[in-house]
């Protein structure tokens, strides 16, 4: 009797491991249907892998992180698209500033499941997650910061009278209001239907450009210059304000803005001459304030037996630096560049 009751409580305890082996805890729905758990309308998830539980935990914070920044980028991409953005690097720098907030918030506030390792895989798995309302208290205080900021930056270029200086703050007021505008791109991904509430600040943002192409429309320049040589310098100056933005005029009467020029020889000797020739540029509204000057100044010696001649040699070295320095410079005040 001894030796069957042996028999049969071995038979009973193999048995029972038997059976506990074929009822495993059934896998978590997240582990194969994580958005099914974790619906996209109301959470940010991640599903993340591993050799340990703890490995699997750390890669699900880390595949959130991965997905945040991959739909920050798409966003930004996709809005500067709408924008017609014409310069790549201030492009590659405003992606980099919104990945730069998804990794200031991203990880704050989030759960993480029970770790479960899948046989078939060989893996343990883990899912992190937190609720979008969550998430957005948290996002908040940065996006109403970044946004008073810009805000101020957009009125006070509005209460700009004079119109080369709205164009210029304008321009300030695009460039400040970056950091919102990224903010507010996590913002719409955490919860898009409360950030909607910024709707309007955002359409503030995008029609700066028009707002200074307008401003531009009413802009007219007339160009003076004493001293030129056989209308050198006044068209090198006119067709670097016109690509700047201004409007060129024929008549002062015509015009809102005049640019008056004068320049030197600085010439040294006689028969031959050498000269250095420089340049005084002063923009003014008409009646008014100045709004831009320059000053430039030719370097390189032009020697000749002919004051007209040295003239006409070393000129176009001033017209030159005034289609690549004024320009810029201008064209920076307008918004063009």
């Amino acid at each position: 009797m001894g030796i069957i009751r042996k028999a049969l409580s071995v038979w009973a305890a193999g048995f029972l491991l038997a059976s506990c082996a074929s009822n495993d805890v059934p896998a978590p729905q997240w582990a194969s249907d994580l958005r099914g758990a974790y619906p996209e309308s109301t959470y940010l998830s991640g599903l993340g892998r591993g050799t340990s539980r703890e490995e699997a935990k750390n890669d699900a914070a880390s595949e959130l992180a991965r997905y945040l920044r991959s739909t920050i980028q798409s966003q930004t991409n996709a809005s500067q698209s709408m924008t017609q953005s014409g310069n790549s690097t201030e492009s590659t720098k405003s992606i980099d500033r919104s990945l730069s907030v998804t990794s200031n918030v991203e990880l704050s506030g989030l759960e993480y499941t029970e770790p479960y390792f899948d046989k078939a895989e060989k893996k343990w798995k883990c899912a992190a997650y937190v609720s979008r309302d969550k998430a957005w208290e948290q996002v908040v205080p940065a996006v109403e910061g970044a946004r008073t900021k810009f805000l101020s930056l957009y009125n006070d270029a509005l209460s700009e009278d004079e119109p080369l200086a709205r164009c210029r703050r304008l321009g300030e007021a695009r460039s400040g209001g970056s950091d919102f505008i990224n903010e507010l791109a996590f913002a719409r991904l955490v919860n898009l239907q409360k950030a909607s509430v910024y709707d309007d600040d955002k359409r503030k943002y995008d029609g700066i450009p028009a707002l200074q192409a307008e401003v531009r429309n009413g802009l007219s320049v007339f160009v003076t210059v004493d001293g030129d040589h056989a209308g050198i310098i006044v068209a090198s100056l006119s067709k670097s304000l016109s690509e700047s933005g201004f409007r060129v005029v024929k008549k002062e009467a015509d015009a809102s803005y005049v640019a008056r020029a004068s320049i030197s020889d600085n010439a040294v000797g006689n028969e031959p001459v050498a000269i250095y020739p420089s340049l005084e540029l002063d923009i003014r509204l008409k009646g008014g304030k100045s709004v831009y000057a320059k000053n430039l100044a030719v370097e390189k010696k032009t020697v000749s037996y002919e004051l007209d001649t040295a003239r006409r040699k070393s000129y176009p070295l001033l017209s030159d630096m005034i289609s690549s320095s004024v320009t810029a410079d201008v064209g920076a005040l307008l918004g063009t560049r």
